[in-house]
């Protein structure tokens, strides 16, 4: 991994404080499978590249008011082989990838936030950020009888947030936040082929679809005696068009030879909608003898 900042100050209209980041990382991942006794052995092996520009800004407006703008480029670049080895003769032969070879996946974002300090006890924060993803891979037919020879996605949305703090004392505060998310398909999710189980097998979805969720949440933190911490908080969150692993199935079949076993299809689909809501609770204590102990407990459903 390589990284890179640049750190710059300045009292001018624009900015306060400038900061832009470089980053390049390389990821290799190799998968070796061999049959008990079998002569056969099956290598895959995959090759990331990534190239992150990060430029955030921070402006004091007055003693109130501060805003954060910036923006994000990320570039993936992936390379998949894979081939069968006899390890009695060492002659090879190639064979299906974990990924299409020479995939693509980008994303471009711009974001501000703005921090507004109403009074002593109230503070909000508000947020706006647009994302746009870039997905491209071609499939090699060789091996899967996938219906489509590549997945293109080109997708983009806005998404923003809305938070409030109220502290009443030094001992009690409530926050409350609002916001909503995005998520588009990456390379595992719309293109990865791989056995997730004995007897299954993930196929490539050309049909995938961005998920998106909207969030509620609302908590408090209150402190006695500057000994015990305790935090309550309850979140409540829906995903439309989530993605989900299910059953599939390719060219009206529902199971499909994988590595020499018949295995059940399955993909990754969007869903009409999911639901998901729970409470999270933390409790600290500060003992006289330096120890610290401290709990969290996380209570989730989801339908």
């Amino acid at each position: 991994m390589n990284n890179l900042n640049i750190l710059k100050k300045s009292n001018g209209k624009i900015f306060d404080q400038a900061s832009l980041t470089l980053s390049q990382q390389y990821f290799r991942e190799s998968r070796h499978t061999r049959r008990f006794q079998s002569n056969q052995k099956v290598s895959r092996e995959e090759n990331v590249d990534v190239f992150t520009l990060n430029l955030d800004l921070e402006k004091n407006i007055n003693a109130s008011n501060r805003l954060f703008y910036g923006g994000e480029v990320v570039l993936n670049d992936i390379s998949s082989f894979g081939f069968n080895e006899n390890i009695e003769t060492n002659s090879t032969s190639p064979t299906s990838t974990r990924y299409p070879d020479g995939s693509d996946w980008n994303s471009f974002s711009g974001y501000i936030s703005h921090r507004l300090k109403v009074s002593e006890k109230i503070n909000i924060q508000s947020g706006l950020r647009y994302s746009h993803f870039f997905l491209d891979a071609t499939f090699d037919q060789t091996y899967y009888p996938v219906s489509f020879n590549d997945i293109s996605i080109n997708e983009g949305a806005f998404t923003g947030s809305l938070g409030m703090v109220y502290t009443f004392d030094k001992n009690l505060q409530v926050n409350a936040n609002l916001s909503t998310g995005y998520r588009a398909p990456n390379i595992d999710d719309a293109a990865k082929v791989f056995d997730s189980e004995p007897g299954s097998v993930v196929v490539p979805n050309s049909n995938l679809k961005p998920e998106y969720a909207y969030n509620a949440d609302l908590g408090f933190t209150k402190v006695f005696s500057d000994i015990v911490k305790i935090n309550l908080t309850g979140y409540y969150t829906i995903l439309k068009d989530a993605l989900i692993r299910r059953d599939f199935m390719i060219n009206g079949q529902d199971s499909i030879q994988y590595d020499g076993k018949l295995s059940r299809v399955q993909a990754i689909q969007n869903t009409a909608q999911a639901r998901v809501y729970g409470i999270q609770a933390g409790l600290k204590l500060e003992l006289p003898s330096g120890l610290r102990l401290s709990s969290q407990i996380n209570i989730q459903e989801g339908e």
